[in-house]
C-alpha cells in the first residue's frame, strides 16, 4: 500500500495513515523523515531521500551521474563546459547540488572550464539564454534535465548552432522524449527500479530481523549514461521499436538493469 505527502506535514499525516493499517515496515521516500518525530511505535523501515541526506539507507548517486557525462565528454575532445541550470535557489535542492558538484569534480580533474549558466537570470528569455550561450561557445553543455536540453536544441539550431559538431548537449533524468528530439538526446538515467529493488530487499532483510533501529545503509546506486546524437555517438536504439508498449522512462524501454 502507498500514502503520500508533498511536504513535511502531509508525509506526518500519511504515515499515520499507514500505520492505521497495520504495517509490518515502510519505505520513506519524503525529503524528510517523519519516522523521527512522529512519537509512533517503531516499525523496520528503510529511508530513501531524493538526495544523500543524513541517515539515508539507500539513493541515485546523482554527482557520479554527472561525472560519467563528463568524463565521456572529455574523450570526445569536450574541454569547455557549461552547466545550465533553472535558478540558483536550485541549488538548495540537495540533488541539484549533487550533481552541480560530479560535473565540476570531473572537469576540475580534467584541467577544462566551465560556466554556470542559469534560465533565472536570463528571465526565462530563451533567446537571451542562446545569446549567452553563443558568446562563450562551450564545447558542450550539461542540462539539469532533459525538458531544458530538449528546448535549447531547438533554440541552439534555429540559430546555426550545429549538434553536436558546434556543440554537445546531455540532459538528466532519462526520459523517453530524448529519443524524439530533433536531434535524439544523449541523457543520465536515473536508475529508479534498480533503487526500488534495493530498497524493498533492504526492507524485507529488517522485517525477518525485525531491526526496528537499523544503522543507516547509505547505498548509492549510480545513474546509467545513455549516449546519443547529441554528443556526438549513433544510437542503435533509434530505429527500434519496443515490441511491447510505450514507456515514459528509458530505462524501462531499453535499459537491461
Amino acid at each position: 500500500m502507498a500514502s503520500y505527502g508533498h511536504n513535511g506535514e502531509m508525509a506526518e499525516q500519511a504515515l499515520y495513515r499507514l500505520y492505521a493499517k497495520g504495517i509490518d515496515g515502510i519505505i520513506v521516500t519524503s525529503q524528510d523523515n517523519p519516522l523521527q518525530k512522529s512519537g509512533l511505535p517503531p516499525v523496520p523501515s528503510v529511508y530513501v531521500p531524493y538526495g544523500k541526506l543524513p541517515g539515508y539507507d539507500v539513493v541515485v548517486d546523482h554527482a557520479a551521474g554527472t561525472r560519467k557525462a563528463v568524463e565521456y565528454l572529455l574523450l570526445k575532445g569536450c574541454r569547455k563546459f557549461t552547466y545550465l541550470a533553472a535558478s540558483i535557489d536550485g541549488f538548495y535542492n540537495r540533488p541539484n547540488q549533487e550533481k552541480f558538484r560530479g560535473f565540476n569534480e570531473a572537469v576540475s580533474a580534467a584541467g577544462g572550464s566551465s560556466t554556470l549558466l542559469t534560465v533565472q537570470e536570463c528571465h526565462g528569455d530563451g533567446k537571451l539564454l542562446v545569446q549567452r550561450l553563443l558568446k562563450c561557445m562551450p564545447d558542450a553543455v550539461f542540462c539539469c534535465n532533459d525538458y531544458f536540453a530538449g528546448r535549447l536544441m531547438v533554440m541552439l539550431m534555429e540559430n546555426g548552432v550545429r549538434i553536436p559538431e558546434d556543440m554537445k548537449i546531455v540532459g538528466y533524468d532519462g526520459l523517453s522524449m530524448c529519443d524524439l528530439c530533433a536531434v535524439p538526446l544523449a541523457t543520465i538515467v536515473q536508475p529508479l527500479r534498480r533503487v526500488t529493488e534495493c530498497a524493498v530487499d533492504l526492507l524485507l532483510e529488517r522485517i525477518a530481523r525485525k531491526e526496528t533501529a537499523a544503522a543507516p545503509a547509505n547505498i548509492d546506486v549510480e545513474p546509467f549514461f545513455y549516449p546519443s546524437v547529441s554528443c556526438g555517438e549513433m544510437n542503435e536504439k533509434i530505429n527500434k521499436l519496443p515490441v511491447s508498449d510505450s514507456y515514459s522512462l528509458l530505462e524501462n524501454c531499453w535499459l537491461d538493469t
